[in-house]
C-alpha cells in the first residue's frame, strides 16, 4: 500500500498522531471540523470533540497545534477543555461542530451536571469557544479561556412540558449561518419519542449573553449568577489575546463554563414529534418561493360561539372537477375528540388570497390586517413571467407576511358531517348525476381510524345543503383507514390499512338493504315493487334520497297478521338487529283500535315495552289491544302488524296440534287466574276463606278438564 511511516518526531501539517482528534472506539460518538479561517496566526487548525483516552476518561473539545504551512513551524499549541471538570464535560457524547463567525460550536448531550442533586439525567449542550482562543497566561494555559456551554431545549409545550432530552443529531444548512436542526429523543430508559427542533442563531447568542449559573456547595441549587459578580471583560467574549486576561476573568470561566438559560427552540414547539420512535440522523432542504401564501381552512360548527375542527387530516379532488376540494378535519386529541367533513370552492380560496394580508408589528403584538398602503407593486403572491425580476420590495414583503387575514370557509355555511368521539382519516367523493331527473348527489367514502367507512350522501333541496349518513362499513376492526380510492371503470371503492386492502362495490344494493326504507335513501339504488328487492338505480324504481315523498314505500311494506290468545304477551319488531346506521335515531310505533282510532303508543313497564332492537312488547293481551300496529322512523313506514285477539275458551279443536295450542292457551289462562287468585288473598283473612279458595281452583280445574273432554 502507498503508506508512509512517519516517526513521533517528525510532523507535517495535517498529519501526525490521532489522539484527541479521533476516538479509540469506532462507535464513540465524536465530531470535528476543519477551520481554516479565523484562527490564531489565521493558520488552518482541526476542530474535535471526542475521547482522548483508551479509557474514555478524558473527554474532550480538542484543537490541534498550529503549524505554519509553508515552513511547517508550529506556531501555537493545541488547546483544550479541563482534563477530568465535569463542570466542562461529563461524559459527553458528540453529535456535531460548526464553524460561524467568531465562535465553533459544538452539539453534544452529557450527564446534566445541575441536575445531579435530584438524580441522573441526560441534557442536550451547545459550546462554544472563540476561535482566537490562545488560552490564559497563567491560568488556563493549555485550556480554552473562552469556553462556554448552555442547555438545548427540545420539547412539547405546556404546563408541564414533555422534554426531548438527548440530541442525536444536528443539521445546518450549507448557505445558511443562522439556523439548526436537529434530532432529539426522550431516555430509552422510559417512554420513547423522538423530536425534529429547529434553532435560530440569534436566541442562541441571546443564551451566551445571557446570565451564568453557579452551585454555591456541593449541596446547594444552581441558581443565576448575580450581574455584580461578573469580572471584565465579560466571560467568554472574543478578544484579541485571551492571554491577556486578568486572572478573575480566568478563574469565573474555569468555574463557570454554564449558562443560565436554556436556547430555546423555534416557532415555541417542536417542527415535529412522535412516540414510540428513535430518530437518528436528519437532513434538512430549503425551496424558497416568491409567490408563497397561506390562508387558514375554516371547517366549523357556526353559531354565536362556533365549534372549531382544526387539525385537517386528509384532502380529495374529484378527477374531472377543479373546482372544489375535499377535506377532513378533527380536533385536537388533548380536548374533546371530534370529527367533520368540509367543502371548499375554488372561488372561495381566490377570494382569501386576493384579500387582506397579516402581520405582527412585534412578538408581543396582536395579529392585525396590513393596511393597503403599505402593499408593494405588483402585488405580493401574484404570478408572473419572471419572478426573479421581482423588487427586493415585494420579496422581503412575501418574506415577512406569508399568511392571509381571512380564512377561507367551507361552502353552505356548515360541514357536510360531524360526529363526536370519532377520528376521521381520509375520504374519497364520488358524484351521481341523474340527468332525465336533473339530480346530481355527492357521495362520500370517509375512513376511521378504528378501520370503519361512514357512506354519507349530500345534496340540494331549495338551494340548501342536505345531507345524511347512509350505511357504516365494518373494513377491519381498529385498524386506521390508510388509503382510499375509487375506480370508476370497475364502480369500486378501494381501501387499504396496514395490513390489508378490500374490494368494496359502489352499488351494493340487494346486499345491503333487504327492506324499502334504506334502499330508496340511497342514490346508487332504486325498490323494485314487483319483486320487492333492492336494485342499482334505473328509471321506473323507487327512489327518494331526500325523504321528499314520506309514503313512498308504504305499498311495499309487508303487513304481517298475528292471532294471540287473550292473556298472552306479543313482541312486534321491524329489524332481527337495528342497523349501525339507524342506532341513534327513534321509532315511533302507532295502535289502530276500533275504541280509540290511530294513537301514539307510550312506553310503560307495564304495557308497552320498547326493546333494544326498536321492537314492540304487548303485555297481557286483551280484546282493546286488537286492531293494526304501524312503526314509523322519520314519518316512514317501517313494518305494519294486524293483530287478532282470540277471546274463545273452549273451541273444539280439529286436529292434535289445535288441541297442544289449546292446552298451552288454558295454561295461560290458569296462570292469569292463580296470579288473581294471590291478589285476593293478600285482601282477605288466610284462615277465613282458605275453603272457598280451594273450592275456586278446583272449578277452574274442572271447567279445563272439561274442555279437554270436550275437545277429545
Amino acid at each position: 500500500s502507498n503508506l508512509t511511516h512517519l516517526p513521533r518526531s517528525e510532523y507535517v501539517p495535517g498529519i501526525g498522531l490521532g489522539i484527541a482528534k479521533c476516538p479509540y472506539d469506532p462507535l464513540d460518538n465524536s465530531t470535528a471540523i476543519y477551520v481554516e479561517n479565523g484562527n490564531p496566526g489565521d493558520l488552518p487548525a482541526l476542530y474535535s470533540g471526542t475521547n482522548a483516552e483508551f479509557t474514555k476518561a478524558d473527554t474532550v473539545i480538542f484543537r490541534t497545534d498550529l503549524y505554519n504551512m509553508t515552513s511547517g513551524r508550529k506556531e501555537y499549541n493545541f488547546r483544550r477543555t479541563l482534563k477530568y471538570d465535569s463542570k466542562w464535560l461529563d461524559k459527553p457524547n458528540f453529535v456535531g461542530s460548526f464553524d460561524i463567525g467568531e465562535y465553533v460550536y459544538f452539539f453534544f448531550r452529557e450527564t446534566a451536571v445541575e441536575y445531579i442533586n435530584c438524580g441522573k439525567a441526560v441534557y442536550s449542550r451547545i459550546a462554544r469557544v472563540c476561535k482566537k482562543d490562545t488560552g490564559g497566561k497563567n491560568i488556563l494555559s493549555q485550556n480554552w479561556a473562552t469556553y462556554l456551554k448552555a442547555r438545548l431545549n427540545c420539547s412539547i409545550p405546556g404546563e408541564f412540558p414533555f422534554y426531548f432530552n438527548e440530541i442525536q443529531s444536528v443539521y445546518q444548512l450549507p448557505n445558511d449561518k443562522t439556523k439548526f436542526y436537529a434530532t432529539f429523543t426522550t431516555s430509552t430508559n422510559g417512554l420513547v419519542g423522538s423530536a425534529v427542533c429547529s434553532y435560530d442563531i440569534g436566541d442562541i447568542k441571546e443564551a451566551f449573553d445571557g446570565k451564568f449559573k453557579e452551585q454555591a456547595t456541593s449541596n446547594s441549587a444552581w441558581l443565576p449568577v448575580l450581574k455584580s459578580k461578573l469580572p471584565e471583560p465579560r466571560p467568554g467574549t472574543c478578544v484579541n489575546d485571551t492571554q491577556a486576561l486578568p486572572d478573575t476573568v480566568l478563574n469565573f470561566i474555569r468555574s463557570h463554563p454554564l449558562m443560565d438559560k436554556a436556547v430555546d427552540h423555534e416557532h415555541a414547539s417542536p417542527v415535529y414529534y412522535k412516540r414510540d420512535l428513535v430518530f437518528t440522523k436528519l437532513v434538512v432542504d430549503r425551496q424558497n418561493w416568491a409567490t408563497y401564501l397561506k390562508a387558514r381552512l375554516n371547517c366549523s360548527i357556526p353559531g354565536e360561539f362556533p365549534f372549531y375542527f382544526n387539525e385537517i387530516q386528509s384532502v380529495y379532488q374529484l378527477p374531472n372537477d377543479k373546482t372544489k376540494f375535499y377535506a377532513t378535519f378533527t380536533t385536537s386529541t388533548n380536548g374533546l375528540v371530534g370529527s367533520a367533513v368540509c367543502s371548499y370552492d375554488i372561488g372561495d380560496i381566490k377570494e382569501a388570497f386576493d384579500g387582506k394580508f397579516k402581520e405582527q408589528a412585534t412578538s408581543n403584538s396582536a395579529w392585525l390586517p396590513v393596511l393597503k398602503s403599505k402593499l408593494p407593486e405588483p402585488r405580493p403572491g401574484t404570478c408572473v413571467n419572471d419572478t426573479q425580476a421581482l423588487p427586493d420590495t415585494v420579496l422581503n414583503f412575501i418574506r415577512s407576511h406569508p399568511l392571509m387575514d381571512k380564512a377561507v370557509d367551507h361552502e353552505h355555511a356548515s360541514p357536510v358531517y360531524y360526529k363526536r368521539d370519532l377520528v376521521f382519516t381520509k375520504l374519497v367523493v364520488d358524484r351521481i348525476r341523474i340527468e332525465l331527473l336533473n339530480q346530481e348527489y355527492m357521495v362520500y367514502y370517509v375512513g376511521t381510524n378504528a378501520g370503519r367507512i361512514y357512506k354519507i350522501v349530500q345534496y340540494l333541496r331549495n338551494g340548501e345543503s342536505k345531507s345524511k349518513l347512509l350505511d357504516i362499513f365494518e373494513i377491519a376492526q381498529n385498524e386506521a383507514i390508510q388509503v382510499m380510492e375509487i375506480s370508476q371503470a370497475r364502480k369500486s371503492l378501494y381501501v387499504a390499512t396496514d395490513h390489508r386492502i378490500k374490494q368494496i362495490d359502489l352499488a351494493m344494493c340487494n346486499r345491503r338493504y333487504d327492506n324499502c326504507f334504506r334502499c330508496v335513501k340511497d342514490p346508487y339504488c332504486g325498490w323494485d315493487k314487483e319483486t320487492n328487492t333492492c336494485k342499482p338505480y334505473e328509471l321506473g324504481l323507487l327512489q327518494d334520497v331526500g325523504n321528499e315523498t314520506y309514503d313512498i314505500c308504504d305499498t311495499s311494506v309487508t303487513k304481517k297478521k298475528i292471532i294471540v290468545t287473550y292473556g298472552q304477551s306479543v313482541h312486534l319488531g321491524c329489524f332481527v338487529k337495528v342497523p349501525e346506521v339507524l342506532k341513534d335515531q327513534q321509532v315511533t310505533w302507532y295502535h289502530h283500535s276500533k275504541e280509540k282510532g290511530r294513537y301514539e303508543i307510550k312506553y310503560s313497564p307495564t304495557k308497552y315495552i320498547e326493546t333494544t332492537e326498536r321492537g314492540l312488547v304487548v303485555i297481557s293481551v286483551n280484546e282493546a289491544d286488537g286492531g293494526r300496529y304501524d312503526c314509523h322512523l322519520g314519518g316512514s313506514l317501517l313494518c305494519s302488524y294486524n293483530i287478532t285477539v282470540d277471546a274463545h275458551r273452549c273451541t273444539p279443536p280439529n286436529k292434535s296440534n289445535d288441541y297442544q295450542k289449546i292446552y298451552s292457551d288454558w295454561c295461560h289462562e290458569f296462570e292469569k287466574y292463580k296470579s288473581a287468585m294471590k291478589s285476593w288473598e293478600k285482601k282477605q283473612a288466610v284462615s277465613t276463606h282458605l275453603f272457598i279458595c280451594n273450592n275456586y281452583i278446583q272449578i277452574q280445574v274442572l271447567v279445563i278438564h272439561s274442555c279437554v273432554a270436550k275437545s277429545m
